[in-house]
């Protein structure tokens, strides 16, 4: 008939993308809940989230969620022993947990589970806000900013403080003469504490002095403080000081001589230890022979701090004296001015003194880099691309260079946008993922490019990733770092996802916790909404199978599994069981599934649209209900009551179809498939049409 077509298109996105004018792309959908979306346009459901972790803390009679997660390589006894670690928050603090076996956690040993800067009346009250996590050779870095506080290192077994204590002088217990030493003046002693496992000493004491009445030959009697020390590997509870099993003493050589040498090493007890010196002066010509006290002094406590990050083999903190500064540990510093010293983590972070202005004796932090505007406050840094990112409120620089001595102001890349805080930074495999001071995810793909593009600004490269739940992303809770995760989840060929966790603020519904992900594959959006997502973390077991793991809120504050679990016997969640020991799946119920289109408008007023049929493909045995509005008055606000439910007939191939007949401009079609046990999802969409010219009506 003249001026008649009839056309079948596809409703979702298919791998053959020219098929269909009106496929919808997941970044277009107006709800996508708890499908998952394929190339091939299918909709697959999601898997139930079974439990990872059932244990349920409640602390200091305080309800508690879970606010981190994450896997970490320990060597205990020599051997790699991987652990999951977990933080639980409440109003009161965050505390440091285990993965034990079966969905059950324990405490970290004192000091990791709650530092003693935090107590009232000897209750912990765990760490301040949320502590800061760094990891470098099998030791745990933790940190929580707080002034009155220490970094605390967990090695899988024990825990310490880092650094060593400026231990107090010497005192004199006495002397005897006549004795080894001819003294006429006097004789100055400095001791300093000494790990002999890790081969790391700290700074020196204040110095004492011995000075006799007469010129005379003496044995000096020393009193060494007393040390509470422990054993390395083994669990203590007297946390208050890091391991340090000797002292090393050094005394002046000639009377009135400002140097000092080492001239023994004696073990630190918990009782005040004596000394007997009967080391006499010696000639200026052997001291070459002894190690002399000498600045930069190593091992200094440093000061805590709550933004950081891995930079290869160093760390990179911030100065919380001065926020628009960073400090990187040395490496090769440390290495050519100690090169006895064969001792990896003598790169680990020491303390800033403020009261010494020269650098070099900075301790183990041998560079810095500070912001051209020292108003601005460092709030988030990440090492990406060989470049360290440092994001403020205001603003992102970019400082290009493989070691802390090409970061410089002139050597760098810029951004005219910033970032709340330390989790607004994600490196992927697509480039660099950033929530800005406004809340928006965007994607810059430097990484690509493999090549390091130098100074500029780079603000028009980024791409806007969270368009289409920008709505959502508005309603973030920013105060609070733990209430904003994002991870880059990319495993196999069918998961390269960007996951985050948000909560919203308290005003807009109490503060409720959410999941959103982006699908690099399908370049779209999909929401979960069986797991209300406190945190989001990757769990990678011994022969790599990954798992994607979710707190799930406050109210059954259990961690559970996000996403494609199955309990058939020979899954990889099955075989992770064993190797794991995984709690016991439970009844595994499917979330309640929704897809609604985007409107679809039919084009040109001056032709006729008939909407003739609507089929969709159904793998599985469930009851998939349908509904459509047509020529809805307001699209953003569609009222139930409008919505016409659709009675679809089965006919071959799983396949349903609804006659619509409608001679409609607009609709919106909404496929909802309700919570249950039955694995499948819609493998096709289709719709098809009749384009009937006004001349023939």
């Amino acid at each position: 008939m003249p001026g008649r077509n009839i056309y079948t298109y596809g409703l979702f996105l298919s791998e053959d993308k020219l098929v269909s004018q009106y496929a919808q792309n997941p970044s277009t959908a107006r709800q996508l809940t708890n499908f998952i979306p394929s190339r091939a346009g299918d909709l697959k459901r999601k898997a139930y989230a079974p439990p990872f972790i059932t244990t349920e803390p409640t602390i200091a009679a305080a309800a508690t969620w879970y606010s981190f997660v994450g896997d970490f390589q320990f060597y205990v006894g020599g051997s790699p022993a991987r652990q999951i670690i977990l933080k639980v928050s409440n109003n009161v603090g965050t505390f440091l947990y285990k993965y034990v076996a079966g969905g059950t956690i324990t405490q970290l040993p004192a000091g990791a589970y709650s530092p003693p800067h935090n107590e009232s009346g000897g209750v912990p009250n765990g760490w301040v806000g949320d502590p800061l996590l760094l990891y470098s050779d099998g030791l745990l870095f933790i940190s929580d900013g707080f002034s009155g506080g220490d970094w605390t290192i967990y090695d899988g077994t024990d825990t310490w403080k880092s650094g060593l204590d400026i231990p107090a002088a010497p005192s004199l217990n006495g002397s005897s003469s006549p004795g080894s030493i001819q003294i006429d003046i006097y004789r100055e002693y400095v001791i300093t504490e000494f790990d002999s496992v890790r081969k790391h000493e700290g700074p020196p004491s204040p110095r004492f002095r011995f000075t006799p009445g007469v010129p005379d030959t003496f044995d000096v009697t020393l009193d060494l403080p007393a040390r509470v020390n422990k054993s390395p590997g083994t669990t203590f509870s007297d946390w208050t000081v890091g391991y340090a099993d000797k002292y090393r003493i050094y005394a002046s050589n000639i009377d009135g001589s400002g140097r000092l040498f080492r001239i023994a090493e004696v073990a630190a007890t918990d009782a005040v230890t004596q000394f007997i010196d009967t080391v006499p002066f010696w000639g200026e010509s052997l001291t070459t022979a002894m190690q002399p006290l000498e600045p930069p002094w190593r091992n200094q406590k440093p000061k805590p701090t709550l933004v950081g990050a891995k930079m290869h083999n160093r760390f990179v903190v911030r100065d919380e004296d001065r926020r628009s500064r960073v400090w990187v540990t040395g490496f090769a510093e440390v290495k050519e001015q100690d090169p006895a010293s064969v001792n990896t983590l003598e790169t680990v972070p020491g303390a800033r003194n403020s009261e010494i202005s020269d650098i070099s004796n900075q301790s183990d932090f041998e560079n810095f880099f500070e912001l051209p505007n020292e108003s601005f406050e460092i709030r988030a840094m990440e090492w990406f691309h060989e470049g360290l990112m440092l994001g403020t409120e205001k603003s992102i620089m970019f400082v290009w260079g493989s070691k802390p001595e090409d970061f410089r102001p002139a050597n760098t890349s810029t951004y005219g946008f910033g970032l709340f805080h330390r989790n607004g930074f994600l490196v992927t495999t697509h480039g660099l993922v950033m929530f800005t001071d406004d809340r928006k995810i965007v994607l810059d793909p430097i990484i690509l490019s493999g090549t390091t593009p130098g100074p500029a600004e780079r603000t028009g490269h980024v791409i806007d990733l969270g368009w289409p739940v920008q709505p959502d992303l508005d309603q973030t809770d920013i105060r609070f770092t733990n209430r904003f995760q994002m991870v880059h989840w990319k495993q196999g060929s069918e998961r390269d996802w960007l996951v985050i966790a948000y909560t919203t603020q308290n005003i807009i519904d109490g503060g409720t916790s959410h999941l959103l992900i982006y699908d690099f594959e399908v370049d779209g959006w999909l929401s979960f909404d069986d797991v209300a997502a406190t945190c989001i973390g990757l769990v990678t077991e011994d022969e790599g199978f990954q798992f994607l793991l979710a707190g799930n809120s406050v109210a059954d504050r259990e961690l559970r599994v996000a996403s494609d679990f199955t309990s058939v016997a020979a899954s990889p969640y099955q075989a992770a069981d064993t190797r794991l020991s995984l709690p016991a799946p439970g009844t595994e119920i499917l979330p309640a599934n929704t897809f609604r289109s985007a409107m679809l408008d039919m084009g040109s007023p001056e032709a006729w649209k008939m909407w003739r049929y609507l089929s969709y493909y159904q793998k599985g045995s469930f009851t998939t209900v349908v509904k459509a509005w047509f020529d809805p008055d307001d699209i953003d606000n569609l009222v139930p009551g409008d919505a016409i439910t659709l009675t679809f007939t089965q006919l071959e191939s799983n396949e349903f179809r609804n006659w619509l007949w409608a001679h409609k401009k607009r609709t919106v079609f909404e496929f909802t498939i309700a919570a249950d046990a039955n694995l499948g999802g819609l493998s096709g969409l289709d719709i098809n049409i009749e384009d009937i010219s006004n001349v023939h009506q």
